[in-house]
């Protein structure tokens, strides 16, 4: 075997493990990876692209076999998608710059993060990220943060309201503007369940739903549906086989299409419902769905909220006359206990004239308990006890079972009476008739139950606050959350000049003159900052504060919701900070295209090589600038980039040896030394290594150790080219930026130098950390 063959096969076995590594990386890679070629019809537009190469992640990722999807189109593995992938990656590959898009596969119900970069000509390089779960993520956060908002706003809306028909009206008006529906309708049904009666409702551009109707007029299973408490949701009548055609005409005749109806569900059965309209098909969504389920059971509250409440204050109005006419009954117990005198009111609870303990055919109607609740004997009821000398002030309460079988609660008040000798002849007892009185605190203590069961969910911190002494009396547990410590903390000692305390000194003046405005009877909103103490965490909030008045219209109290916006905030400052900056880059970019341009002109190019020049410089400067965007402010590997560079030009890989430690490049650095390296490797092209079948380049580089500092020390040599005439004499625009350029932005020094085998170039600075060109105020030149 000759030397020259010996040598050969030498370096074909070095290109064959090369390969392998090459293949095992390929094959290990985590993303997925295709090379594909573009498919052009007759005018020249990109119609589909055909898979040359794919590795294991894509067929993982989508599902395909690569010995599968090898040498087809997309339209054939992915119909119905191949429009939004074909249009990208022509972009990609007209334009040669790299792309990342994000897009998602229904049929696969995935996301995925596509890089894609030009591969020359109608080729192009894809890597795929599946984003899943980010985007899933992304889109239940920003579903449970509008949820809670239109939660929040809902309750806003009806805390005031207490007529049932504008509650019903209200909540229905706000989630039909909410959800964009056509119609949203409150409906009763009546004790058969048979019928239901339209009640509140919302209308946009449809007629709105108003009297009674037939629950079978809309199917059979809508009503079946109901009766078991199960929501219906149907996304297009006119497609469900459960819709006969004389049910679909009466969906028609009130202009409706898809619907979702909910059932409210109490005691055993359906007592009313609401529905959710669209005059055109639409699929309904989980969380369009919850929402509604969730507005339905608080709209229910909210009516049966404000009917207790208007029955209460009936109630209390009929009692208020019947006192103003007959306070309470009175009469005289004599020592039989028998009534001596009595008025009409004490004798309707007595029926027979005779106190209880007295009337053992009549005791068993009364019933009372002592403090530990232990049911009192008839010889300790009051009267009992006045006729033995006690007296029974303010009273004992007592329940009364008419005859009729009603109870009755009332408060019994009795005193002995005396003689001159100072024995008991008898007694006083006054009966007051405490029914509604009870009914009223049961009412009430079931509101502040539910006030206390919404405080408790809340995402906001609900308050209340004395207005003599502005201390707080109530917090709900989101506070504990929000503001980092403790309610019992928080209640402890003066709380308000400890909550004036935790607010930053620059807005406490704002946040105190706030409170003093809602004294006077407004309405409030102002944002302020608070630390919290136990991380010392600044948090952004929102107080919607306002007064609590009595029947009077006296303000008794301060009530407030304390909402955190911090993200809000954040998100808003970065915002304005994003604007400024793509201000700023645009503005750079646009200094750095105006340098290049103008440094590839040097008179003496013909007009379609000072094009080739440019373009090859803006795609060196973009390549860069893909590398740099992979991740905000980090470097760029130096290997890395050089390669990039070099197989862009060189015929084979073989054509050149890359040697040296792993280093990383600060975003300056890098393009800056993009440049450099793109000069370099376009002459080996035109008239150096490149350039001849036998050329080859050696690129070394290492870390050295100077001026108390790190510097990078790049040998760029070829070898095998002769020197000859049609390699340049001028000094050009490679030479100026490796002697001028590296030494001005780069504080090194750089030479560039033909010699006999080939050209020869040393690149030496210091290893800063440096913000991109595109990042500073101005441009080298």
């Amino acid at each position: 075997m000759s030397a020259t063959q010996a040598k050969l096969e030498n370096r074909l076995a070095r290109a064959e493990a090369e390969r392998d590594r090459y293949r095992s990386l390929f094959d290990s890679l985590g993303q997925g990876y295709c090379e594909l070629e573009l498919i052009r019809d007759a005018s020249g537009r990109a119609v589909d692209q055909r898979y040359i190469e794919l590795n294991p992640a894509f067929e993982r990722f989508f599902g395909v076999p690569a010995a599968q999807a090898r040498g087809r189109t997309a339209s054939e593995i992915f119909p119905g998608l191949e429009g939004l992938w074909t249009e990208a990656f022509d972009r990609v590959a007209r334009t040669g710059q790299a792309e990342r898009l994000e897009y998602p596969v229904a049929s696969l119900n995935r996301w995925f993060e596509v890089f894609a970069y030009p591969a020359g000509g109608d080729r192009a390089y894809a890597l795929y990220e599946d984003v899943t779960v980010r985007k899933r993520t992304e889109l239940a956060l920003r579903e449970s943060e509008e949820r809670q908002t239109f939660l929040l706003r809902l309750a806003d809306t009806l805390r005031p309201l207490s007529d049932s028909s504008r509650i019903k009206a209200e909540a229905m008006r706000a989630l039909g503007e909410h959800l964009h529906l056509s119609r949203a309708q409150y409906y009763e049904a009546d004790d058969s369940g048979e019928y239901f009666e339209a009640g509140g409702g919302y209308a946009d551009g449809v007629p709105a739903s108003a009297g009674r109707g037939l629950m079978n007029q809309f199917g059979a299973h809508v009503k079946e549906a109901f009766n078991l408490g199960m929501t219906v949701a149907v996304a297009d009548v006119a497609r469900d086989p459960r819709v006969s055609p004389a049910e679909l005409e009466a969906y028609d005749a009130i202009g409706l299409r898809a619907f979702v109806g909910i059932p409210l569900v109490k005691v055993g059965r359906w007592v009313g419902a609401i529905g959710l309209h669209h005059c055109a098909a639409h699929e309904w969504t989980k969380t369009e769905i919850a929402l509604a389920e969730e507005v339905a059971e608080r709209t229910w509250d909210a009516v049966e909220r404000g009917r207790t409440e208007q029955a209460l204050r009936e109630s209390e109005a009929r009692l208020s006359a019947a006192f103003e006419s007959v306070p309470a009954g009175v009469a005289v117990i004599g020592l039989d206990g028998k009534v001596v005198i009595g008025n009409s009111d004490y004798l309707r609870f007595l029926p027979s004239g005779i106190i209880p303990s007295r009337d053992p055919a009549h005791k068993g109607l009364w019933q009372a308990w002592d403090a530990q609740g232990r049911p009192l004997a008839p010889q300790d009821f009051p009267g009992a006890r006045a006729l033995r000398g006690e007296r029974v002030v303010p009273g004992q309460e007592m329940v009364y079972r008419g005859e009729d079988g009603r109870e009755r609660w009332t408060n019994v008040a009795t005193t002995p009476t005396r003689d001159a000798a100072g024995n008991v002849t008898g007694c006083v007892s006054v009966i007051s008739d405490i029914t509604e009185s009870k009914a009223a605190e049961a009412a009430l203590r079931e509101s502040e139950e539910r006030l206390r069961r919404f405080g408790e969910a809340s995402q906001d911190v609900l308050w209340i606050r004395s207005i003599d002494t502005l201390q707080w009396t109530y917090l709900t547990p989101a506070f504990e959350r929000i503001y980092g410590i403790t309610r019992e903390e928080a209640l402890a000692g003066d709380n308000y000049r400890n909550w004036v305390g935790l607010i930053e000194p620059e807005d406490r003046a704002q946040a105190d003159d706030a409170i003093r405005k809602v004294l006077a009877g407004e309405h409030v909103t102002f944002d302020y900052r608070i630390r919290r103490p136990s991380d010392g965490e600044v948090r952004w909030l929102r107080n919607t504060d306002f007064p609590i008045r009595d029947a009077a219209g006296r303000i008794v109290l301060i009530g407030g919701i304390g909402q955190d916006i911090t993200r809000a905030r954040e998100a808003e400052e970065r915002q304005n900070i994003l604007l400024a900056e793509l201000q700023h880059r645009v503005r750079n970019i646009l200094a750095v295209l105006r340098s290049i341009v103008s440094r590839s002109d040097d008179g003496e190019r013909s007009t379609s090589d000072y094009v080739q020049h440019l373009q090859g410089r803006i795609s060196a400067l973009a390549r860069t600038q893909a590398l740099l965007t992979r991740s905000a402010g980090a470097g760029v590997d130096l290997e890395e980039m050089i390669r990039d560079e070099l197989v862009v030009q060189a015929a084979q890989q073989s054509q050149f040896t890359l040697k040296g430690p792993a280093i990383e490049l600060s975003p300056k650095a890098a393009e800056v030394l993009t440049l450099a390296v793109h000069e370099l490797a376009t002459n080996a092209t035109k008239y150096g290594a490149f350039s001849r079948a036998d050329g080859h380049l050696m690129v070394r580089w290492r870390g050295e150790a100077r001026e108390g500092g790190n510097w990078l020390v790049l040998h760029w040599k070829e070898h095998g080219v002769p020197i000859v005439d049609a390699v340049p004499r001028r000094r050009g625009f490679g030479a100026e930026l490796i002697s001028r350029r590296i030494p001005y932005d780069l504080s090194g020094t750089g030479s560039f130098d033909l010699k006999p085998g080939g050209l020869e170039s040393l690149i030496e600075f210091p290893l800063r950390p440096g913000d991109s060109i595109l990042q500073t105020s101005g441009v080298s030149r």
